[in-house]
């Protein structure tokens, strides 16, 4: 959520001529104020930079834009004396934030199992397993073993395993490769994500100074 109040950018004698103009033509200022800066953060989201043009930190892994959908339920309201852009939608808001300000996310082994099965939900246990899970499966080690004569093992790619193997066989060999790393470490709790900055919401301020313009020029 953002929340703007347009006295934070004008000179005095621009917040006096403020004062003067009637409520109705305040609340229109900030109006339009705000509406265009839903329309910069959607511009800021699809180009994945900065307002100011600066690219966004690009993913550990994969190319798949982020926040890509963030701009969809991004609204904006004005009263005669703040103008605000958010999301009604809370956790939508809190993704927002914390993609704005690189804040960490804290997770906890109850946190993840929610995620997982909410995961499970969405997708056929039938059908093959996802990327997600291969990249996993990599990451543990998991391994297979090939040849007639001699027996050897070889670390498959996540391609073999998304063709090979269900999204149930994977995750229940998912468990078992974290079973055993857990009877040789002790598990944590919780564990932090660092989640760094990826600004996109701001108030373009030469905007708001050449909206008031316009509106003090405005007859009546």
């Amino acid at each position: 959520m953002i929340t703007f109040d347009l006295k934070g950018v004008l000179s005095v004698a621009d917040r006096l001529k403020l004062a003067m103009l009637p409520p109705a033509r305040r609340r229109r200022l900030l109006d339009k104020v705000m509406r265009q800066a839903v329309k910069d953060t959607r511009q800021a989201l699809k180009m994945q930079s900065a307002p100011d043009g600066t690219p966004w930190p690009k993913r550990k892994k994969g190319r798949k834009k982020m926040l890509s959908r963030l701009g969809k339920g991004l609204n904006s309201h004005a009263t005669p004396d703040v103008g605000t852009a958010g999301w009604k939608n809370k956790m939508a808001g809190q993704t927002a934030f914390k993609h704005q300000y690189g804040l960490p996310e804290l997770y906890t082994k109850a946190k993840a199992r929610k995620r997982s099965s909410k995961a499970k939900e969405a997708v056929d246990q039938s059908g093959p397993a996802t990327r997600h899970q291969a990249r996993l499966l990599r990451q543990l080690g998991y391994s297979i073993t090939e040849g007639k004569r001699v027996k050897r093992l070889r670390k498959p790619g996540i391609a073999w395993i998304q063709k090979n193997m269900s999204f149930e066989q994977a995750g229940q060999t998912l468990k078992m490769l974290i079973a055993e790393r857990r009877n040789q470490q002790p598990g944590k709790t919780s564990w932090e994500i660092k989640v760094p900055a990826r600004p996109f919401m701001e108030i373009n301020k030469q905007a708001v100074l050449d909206a008031l313009a316009a509106e003090f020029n405005r007859r009546g």
